[in-house]
């Protein structure tokens, strides 16, 4: 069921996520220990929230489930990247960048943590950082936001067209 929920993950369509969701928390339900099931659970929870209308009570539920895949798997990258863009999305800013540092001290590999720190710092005006962050998830796997993302908050550390400058 993890393996089936990470597949959708992926994929930010609302039944993808829907379905990663479900998927997860039937890993759960066969293992409630599985700190890799509440991450999963955590980061579909967490996704729907970012890309779909709020759903608070949705969000809670990504809170509970991530300081639980935390306290059951400390060292796993996954846990503390689903922490993280559960605080990103809790508004946590400060919180959320420890938890995606930590994802990305355990597992270089992940281009979600460098991706979500990225929105964080650009959220904060910390534009260097962001398209610092941004080009670092690039360069872990080829993905078209951070791409993207990163040359917006350059253009705007330059003061381009869309720039703040």
């Amino acid at each position: 069921y993890c393996l089936r929920g990470r597949q959708f993950l992926r994929e930010v369509r609302k039944a993808s996520l829907r379905f990663a969701r479900e998927m997860f928390a039937r890993a759960i339900r066969v293992d409630p220990e599985s700190g890799l099931a509440h991450a999963g659970l955590a980061e579909a929870l967490a996704l729907l929230h970012l890309y779909y209308p709020p759903d608070e009570e949705q969000l809670a539920e990504a809170d509970r489930a991530s300081q639980r895949a935390v306290a059951l798997a400390p060292e796993l990258a996954a846990a503390h990247m689903a922490r993280g863009v559960t605080l990103f999305r809790l508004k946590r800013g400060a919180e959320a960048r420890r938890a995606l540092d930590r994802a990305m001290a355990l597992d270089s590999s992940l281009y979600e943590a460098p991706y979500y720190d990225a929105r964080v710092a650009f959220e904060d005006g910390r534009l260097e950082d962001a398209a610092r962050l941004f080009h670092q998830a690039a360069r872990v796997r080829e993905y078209y936001p951070a791409s993207f993302f990163a040359a917006q908050a350059s253009e705007a550390i330059s003061g381009g067209p869309h720039g703040a400058k």
